[in-house]
């Protein structure tokens, strides 16, 4: 094994993060090992930064799993029982009271009124399971399926839509990730993507190289980490070039999965016809980062640097649109006044609304400090101004979007 971590160790370059995939593999192995597990994982890859440079951010794992032929016949009843149960709204609202029970109270009070008090603020699946074992197995639930949902979420499981009414579900890619994350000793923050087999589109997978398959830990080659590189750096050209023409073009139709850049494309369009003045704003920085990723295609640099240059360009145009669209549409922002004070300087307002940015617009790979990158250079009091507009028009017997 020293001599796979030597040969690991010229890839991934930081040892944290060298020690994190150590870490998970051994968990792999012991979820591989666990008989009631219906799933077994055949291949761990690693991609992202982690690959080009010593100190990145996160560590990007894939995860390739497959069903058992063991648990074939077991695993398609469990989804025939959840998809069946759908028209059963009354069964499944039994389960959701009984969920509520278990964090709501009733409050007694002189008046007599009926109010309740919340006793519990998190609730876990496993908890609810222990609590209602027999209420589960009389709806149905067989034990074994049981012993998958108890690593679940409840908005996986048990869920209730104002649109759809109450579901039963099952995510087989949380179940794999939250067996590994369990007890797993990690250096670094560890984003995880799990890929069961059979069940996702080869283009969607993310350039990686492949660390374990098949229960053997694999030497890597300088030759498949040039393919790699090469493959990245293919897939976030084609990215760029597709998303610069949807800029170009709003007839301009990509088979790529773009939808994480679709604020930023409606706002640049100006779309509904009321982003006017951030729309500008944003057309010029999105052409200045355009220009940049022009240059950067046609330079002569490596790899390791024209892929880390793009996607931070390409971080940085989703970023801009997310967070527009985010001010935009909030109502604290539009019912506010101290972001429309005329007392107020544009300096003293401009900085309010960068912090509340920085409180608000945080997400799903989007961090302070990537919205810092992005704030310096983008001057956001400019949706204040369509915000302002908007209410004018609305006041004046126009229709508007507040």
């Amino acid at each position: 094994m020293e001599e796979i971590m030597r040969n690991w160790g010229n890839y991934i370059a930081s040892k944290k993060a060298l020690e994190t995939v150590m870490s998970l593999i051994e968990k792999v192995i012991e979820f591989n090992k666990e008989e009631k597990n219906p799933f077994e994982i055949v291949r761990v890859g690693v991609g992202g930064s982690s690959l080009r440079i010593d100190k990145p951010k996160d560590l990007d794992v894939l995860i390739f799993y497959k069903l058992k032929k063991a648990f074939e016949k077991t695993y398609y009843e469990f989804m025939e029982f959840l998809r069946q149960n759908y028209g059963n709204q009354k069964g499944i609202q039994t389960l959701w009271n009984l969920k509520q029970k278990m964090i709501w109270k009733p409050l007694e009070n002189e008046y007599g009124l009926s109010l309740m008090k919340k006793v519990k603020n998190k609730l876990t699946v496993k908890e609810y399971v222990e609590k209602n074992y027999d209420a589960l197995l009389n709806f149905g639930f067989k034990p074994i399926w049981l012993e998958w949902v108890v690593h679940q979420r409840f908005s996986d499981f048990l869920i209730y839509d104002h649109s759809f009414g109450f579901m039963l579900s099952f995510d087989p890619d949380y179940f794999v990730i939250s067996k590994i994350k369990e007890e797993l000793k990690k250096k670094i923050k560890l984003d995880i993507q799990p890929y069961f087999i059979g069940q996702f589109e080869d283009d969607l997978v993310i350039s990686h190289l492949v660390f374990w398959e098949n229960g053997k830990a694999l030497e890597i080659s300088e030759k498949e980490y040039k393919r790699y590189l090469k493959s990245e750096w293919e897939k976030l050209r084609k990215q760029f070039l597709e998303l610069k023409k949807m800029f170009n073009d709003k007839n301009y139709e990509t088979s790529l999965p773009l939808e994480t850049y679709r604020y930023t494309i409606e706002v640049y369009r100006n779309e509904y016809g009321t982003y006017t003045n951030i729309s500008n704003e944003i057309k010029r920085y999105v052409d200045s980062l355009i220009q940049e990723g022009d240059k950067l295609i046609s330079s002569n640099q490596k790899y390791t640097i024209k892929i880390k240059k793009l996607r931070d360009i390409l971080k940085k145009i989703r970023i801009v649109g997310f967070v527009a669209e985010k001010v935009y549409s909030s109502r604290i922002i539009c019912y506010n006044y101290e972001f429309f004070d005329k007392s107020k300087s544009k300096s003293e307002i401009k900085e309010d609304l960068e912090q509340y940015i920085l409180n608000h617009a945080t997400g799903r790979h989007i961090t302070r400090e990537d919205l810092r990158m992005v704030i310096k250079d983008v001057d956001f009091t400019k949706v204040l101004i369509d915000i302002e507009n908007l209410k004018e028009a609305s006041e004046n017997g126009g229709m508007g979007r507040v």
